[in-house]
Formats: structure tokens, sequence, C-alpha cells
């Protein structure tokens, strides 16, 4: 299961009042439709979850884009896709987020450890989910008491599907807890979800990375 469809059923069970989002396909129940490369849909979104559902108190961007893309042969139209879904979406859904908010609110950024220790040949995709830290940073400076903004760095939890298997055990290899699995960026994202006092934090769950 991937690490979003795990979160959202993780938190359902625990009570709360869940949506979700998906690009093309119908996903599971309450979940929304949107291209989160247009900030215009960012905002639809946002605005009908509330009317169909009520207003949020909390929000996970985890939605990315992740293939290989060696600097050297990037064009900008590559530059211009990741920076939109992997970042110019989280800017899009936090401002939406933050018209409807009517009282305390949390953000939770979905990061990725690899970026923090060096991503060779994903350049787009790293100094978008970099720049995911700093808008994290502006935000809690700028909107707090009221947000709450945290993050959650995950390692190895699973594998594009064009790995092979002596890649995918290479990687295992490097680190020493070795695999994880979605249901540890659970319960990372529920404890910086719930606790009131954290703020601005990126939390790594990457088995020693």
């Amino acid at each position: 299961m991937r690490v979003g469809l795990a979160m959202s059923a993780f938190f359902e069970a625990l009570g709360a009042r869940v949506s979700r989002h998906h690009h093309a396909q119908p996903g599971a129940p309450n979940s929304f439709q949107a291209d989160l490369g247009q900030a215009e849909e960012c905002h639809s979104l946002v605005a009908e979850v509330v009317r169909e559902r009520g207003p949020l108190s909390m929000l996970i961007h985890n939605a990315s884009i992740f293939s290989a893309t060696p600097i050297e042969s990037c064009r900008p139209k590559d530059w211009d896709r990741f920076l939109k879904i992997n970042l110019a979406s989280t800017r899009a859904l936090t401002d939406a987020f933050l018209v409807q908010l009517t009282g305390p609110g949390a953000l939770l950024f979905v990061i990725d450890s690899f970026v923090e220790h060096g991503l060779p040949h994903h350049a787009p995709y790293a100094t978008a989910k970099t720049a995911q830290l700093g808008l994290m940073e502006a935000l809690v400076k700028e909107h707090g008491p009221r947000l709450r903004v945290n993050a959650v760095s995950p390692g190895l939890i699973l594998f594009p599907p064009d790995y092979s298997a002596v890649k995918k055990q290479r990687l295992i290899n490097k680190v020493p807890l070795g695999m994880g699995a979605p249901q540890d960026i659970c319960e990372a994202a529920k404890f910086l979800l719930a606790n009131r006092y954290c703020n601005g934090i990126c939390l790594p769950v990457n088995g020693g990375l």
C-alpha cells in the first residue's frame, strides 16, 4: 500500500474524518479529483472538500512525482513539471487551507530522507522537496500560533516499480535498520500532528540512513 493510502486508512481507523485526493482514477471513498499541477485546481479541491465534508483542521501534503532526471539532460519542462507538482502545489494547497481555517490548524509535509543525504540523478525532485522545508520554516514564523507546520522525512519505505532486485538489495544494505514500512510513517505523522508543541520539525524516519 502506498504511503498516502496507508496514512488515510490509519487516521480513519483512529476516528478522523478523512478526505483524500486522487489525480485521475477514483480511489477510496471520500476521494476528490484534482490536477495538483494547476494552482486553481488546488484551490478548487479544498473548496469542494469543505463544501461537501466541512472545514479542515489538518492537511497532509504527500503527493509528488518521482523519476530519474540526470541534471545534464534536464529540460525546462522537466523542471517545471517537478516544481509545479512537488512544490507549487504545496503552496497552493496551503493558501487554500488557510483561507478556510476557522481555528487552530496543522500542516504536515512529506519530504524524503534521501534528498537530505544527497540524491544523484534527481535534481528537480530534490530541489522541490528541499524547498518544501524552506516553506515550512516560513509558515511557522508567519502563521504561528494559529498554524503548526511540520514534516516527516521517510527513508526506504517503498521502491519504484522499475527497480531491480539487485538495486533494491543494495539500497537495503545501506540502511542500518533495513527496510521500513508505511506504518512507520503513519506513527510519525500521528505524533507530529497531535503534539501541540511540535512546530517547524522535520522528523527523519529512515532507519539510520
